[in-house]
């Protein structure tokens, strides 16, 4: 199966020789591949736009009043193929009543990078557990959990304390650790966070720490891991 950055896909796609070969359905399958990672790709150059117009103004606006789990499973079947591909469960406990207030383009934006890191990272196999963690005093959690390989605590602490740079170095995997940069910029301007933390040696869980200003949707007895 054909899979990679678009452009790559479509190179691969146009010189294979074989192509008339391939029967109706495993072309049916290709082009769905592609067309996920088309727009993908075109979501992540929004992002980008999205990062660059948020450093010419003071203010972020545009908040408007949106379902977080209908957000998440928009998001999540962007990645269905990715996710087939590496036979990989979601464990999505996010209650269906929970609404948030704020940008929808920033929430989607932190949402978007952190799953294709956490699909990236975690084991073929594997489950990637999506849920609302306790509430802080000031502050609502989302958590994404992926069991991948073991993580030192110097990555843990050069993630949280230093720079995202760190990110690409896991099992070798190729990146930049740009999207993990962008988000942590974008949720400062908003007053929120990103935290990343070992549950365990093997299990690395992501906090996205959004403040309660930009959340009046949300009570704090409703949130619970």
């Amino acid at each position: 199966m054909i899979c990679g950055p678009p452009f790559a896909s479509m190179d691969m796609l146009l010189q294979m020789e074989d192509l008339s070969l391939m029967t109706k359905s495993e072309l049916q399958q290709v082009f769905e591949a592609l067309g996920q990672q088309v727009t993908l790709s075109k979501n992540m150059l929004n992002e980008v736009l999205l990062w660059a117009e948020s450093q010419l103004r003071d203010n972020l606006e545009n908040k408007e009043t949106f379902s977080i789990l209908e957000q998440i499973n928009t998001i999540l079947s962007l990645f269905e193929h990715n996710l087939n591909r590496k036979n990989m469960l979601i464990n999505n406990t996010v209650p269906a009543h929970l609404e948030m207030y704020m940008s929808r383009d920033i929430f989607c934006f932190v949402i978007r990078n952190i799953m294709s890191n956490a699909i990236k990272f975690c084991h073929t196999g594997g489950i990637i557990r999506i849920g609302i963690a306790e509430s802080e005093r000031d502050a609502f959690r989302i958590f994404i959990e992926n069991q991948g390989d073991e993580i030192y605590e110097s990555t843990i602490s050069n993630l949280n304390n230093r720079n995202s740079w760190e990110y690409k170095k896991i099992a070798n995997h190729t990146g930049t650790g740009l999207g993990v940069s962008l988000c942590k910029d974008l949720l400062q301007r908003v007053g929120g966070s990103l935290k990343f933390e070992n549950s365990t040696a093997d299990v690395l869980r992501v906090y996205i720490s959004l403040p309660l200003a930009y959340n009046d949707q949300v009570s704090s007895d409703e949130v619970t891991e």
